[in-house]
């Protein structure tokens, strides 16, 4: 069967080229903007009663964004109402940082709500019209918005939670025999972020959010939170070393 051949006038094509980008709007961005946008998405419908707590917060793992970890804590926050979901769903499930066909649909619902941004009233479509990758005014603020879920946003947050593991969780982990250096230092160690294989410090404290990390961070992670730390801390805040 001989292929179908469409022409298209300039202005058609200009068209399509613009509606593809459209629809590909945030496909190609970071996870960590997405969850900005829909943190802002619940967050507007939250505060005008759209979307509400199915539970009392203040009982929950985490009440708020803003606000820290209930140490010991471990039942979730779940809202109904929200067009992030189908149904009632817990709050890492509408804000899973994927741009999905409803966290789509809510942004072209509430692209000209408003929320404050530096002390300044913008709508979602100025804060998050902008190229992929590229939406929030600054880190501090992109942080900020993905503090409320569950994975460091940056590097030096990532590096922060390995050292984390590899300094308090592993520090009686199994060592290589004979992998030290003419000092006995930079020795190979068993690590879960090597997947359960021996690796040296910088191997594992490479700043990157790969399978390995993700592995230590779903069995870690309560933890780390009940040991004061959170998403944005940064490794540069990180103590010197583990007692």
């Amino acid at each position: 069967m001989p292929k179908k051949i469409i022409r298209l006038t300039e202005n058609e094509l200009t068209q399509l080229i613009k509606k593809v980008i459209s629809e590909q709007k945030f496909t190609r961005g970071e996870m960590k903007d997405v969850m900005s946008l829909q943190y802002d998405i619940l967050n507007i419908e939250l505060s005008n009663e759209i979307a509400v707590w199915i539970d009392d917060p203040s009982g929950c793992r985490k009440t708020y964004w803003d606000l820290p970890y209930n140490p010991g804590v471990t039942k979730q926050c779940k809202v109904s109402g929200t067009t992030l979901c189908n149904g009632p769903c817990f709050q890492k499930q509408a804000i899973d940082g994927i741009y999905g066909a409803l966290t789509k649909a809510a942004y072209t619902k509430y692209k000209d709500s408003t929320i404050k941004v530096d002390g300044e009233d913008k709508t979602l479509e100025q804060v998050y019209g902008g190229k992929p990758g590229d939406f929030t005014t600054n880190d501090d603020w992109g942080a900020a918005h993905t503090e409320n879920w569950q994975i460091p946003a940056y590097m030096t947050n990532i590096k922060a939670f390995q050292y984390y593991v590899w300094g308090k969780i592993e520090k009686d982990a199994e060592k290589q025999p004979n992998s030290c250096d003419s000092n006995g230092q930079n020795c190979s160690y068993k690590s879960i972020l090597c997947g359960n294989n021996f690796c040296k410090k910088d191997k594992a404290m490479d700043g990157s959010w790969g399978t390995n990390t993700k592995k230590a961070w779903a069995q870690y992670k309560e933890q780390y939170f009940d040991d004061e730390y959170s998403v944005t801390t940064k490794y540069e805040d990180m103590p010197k070393q583990f007692t």
